[in-house]
């Protein structure tokens, strides 16, 4: 689910508006710590003034790194942000891919009707289903889940598609598909467990 992106302007106000507060913040963190410095150490006037320029030193390296380092993770974020969308668009496309893979239901005769219907639980799955004719009166059906999500599960997917298509051609026996799909799986993922 995406969020609507903020304003420019309202970005930048806020931006500048915790700038401001840190700012406060590290100044008079740097107030204290230097009021606690002369009253601890009882400094010369000459140290004092080293002590009160190594402190403004020292805010002013904080301020400098917190800049950059905000900066840096904005550019981060940024990349993250870019990369999830080109992800979620491949994900999309991948998903309508999936879906124009299935078949349409076949048309009603011989005294009965056909119907399916596939929603996966995330945009893509192991989930399918396929219709092959053998011959006028008789038909191959399957149904499958591959285990496990992801990017793996549909493209075995598409892989036993493709299989079961092809030998549902070579035999009209259905225990022999069923033996050449399970051999075929087997050496296409060397075993694994799908």
């Amino acid at each position: 689910m995406m969020t609507p992106a903020l304003p420019e302007t309202s970005g930048k106000r806020k931006h500048i508006f915790i700038a401001l507060v840190s700012a406060v913040v590290v100044s008079l963190a740097a107030n204290g710590i230097e009021l606690i410095v002369i009253r601890l150490v009882r400094p010369s006037e000459q140290a004092l003034t080293w002590v009160s320029d190594l402190v403004i030193a020292v805010v002013l390296a904080a301020a400098i790194y917190l800049r950059l380092d905000l900066q840096a993770t904005r550019m981060r974020l940024s990349r993250v942000e870019q990369e999830q969308i080109v992800v979620d668009t491949e994900l999309s496309l991948a998903a309508e891919i999936q879906s124009s893979r299935l078949p349409k239901a076949p048309a009603a005769g011989l005294g009965f009707s056909w119907a399916a219907r596939l929603r996966q639980a995330r945009k893509i799955g192991g989930d399918f289903y396929d219709f092959v004719p053998v011959d006028p009166r008789r038909w191959f059906v399957i149904l499958g889940d591959v285990s496990g999500k992801g990017v793996p599960a549909p493209l075995l997917v598409a892989s036993v598609q493709t299989l079961f298509r092809g030998l549902s051609q070579t035999t009209d026996d259905p225990a022999e598909v069923l033996r050449a799909l399970s051999k075929g799986i087997h050496d296409e993922t060397q075993g694994a467990m799908f």
